[in-house]
């Protein structure tokens, strides 16, 4: 019997990622990793009422982050799979009746793991820039020849017109999907950041 489980989820929101493995955790299946931010793998046991609570971190140091985690194990937490070089931080505890569990102090603290997200999704497009500008800029990426090449392609007409487009079709796909990456990955990063800010900024307003 597969005791382990793989589970593949994009979230935007950590509360809500919270609320997705407390409920896992009530059938049975507990967090053991999370990897590439979006892979995440339960090992099954006994149902459990936890409490999970995400920060967003970065440490250069190992002792660094072993400070950290340290500092909520000692109040009865427990990090999952802590590594060097990790952005998330999984925590977490037993719920307890009538009690309010959290590793945060108050909504502001709760708050900046939004804003550093945004920080860091704003920090990691910035190298890109003038890389991509000077691919698009030099010629080496042709935005006019990024479709079909073939001439008078599109005065074709019947079983002619079909073999051209089917042959050339993976061509195409493969020139779009060079030449439009980069531009896409920046416009991903930016995203994540307004993002997260208006998250960050949503629960101050909260806190207000």
């Amino acid at each position: 019997m597969n005791t382990q489980r793989t589970e593949y989820q994009l979230f935007l929101s950590f509360e809500k990622e919270e609320a997705w493995l407390e409920a896992q955790s009530r059938q049975g299946w507990h967090l053991v990793n999370v990897s590439s931010g979006w892979k995440y793998v339960f090992e099954q046991g006994q149902p459990e009422e936890r409490v999970y609570k995400i920060d967003f971190r970065f440490f250069k140091r190992q002792e660094e982050m072993d400070e950290y985690v340290s500092l909520f194990e000692d109040s009865g937490w427990r990090c999952v799979s802590p590594q060097k070089g990790s952005y998330n931080y999984y925590f977490y505890t037993t719920r307890k009746e009538g009690e309010q569990t959290d590793i945060f102090s108050d909504q502001a603290s709760r708050a900046q793991r939004y804003l550093r997200y945004a920080q860091y999704s704003l920090l990691s497009f910035i190298p890109f820039l003038p890389i991509y500008t000077a691919l698009y800029a030099n010629g080496a990426i042709k935005i006019q020849e990024l479709g079909y090449l073939t001439p008078g392609l599109w005065q074709m007409q019947g079983m002619q017109f079909w073999l051209r487009f089917l042959f050339e079709t993976p061509f195409v796909v493969l020139r779009v999907a060079g030449g439009l990456l980069p531009l896409l990955i920046v416009l991903l990063f930016v995203f994540f950041s307004l993002r997260f800010s208006f998250q960050y900024r949503k629960l101050l307003r909260q806190q207000g």
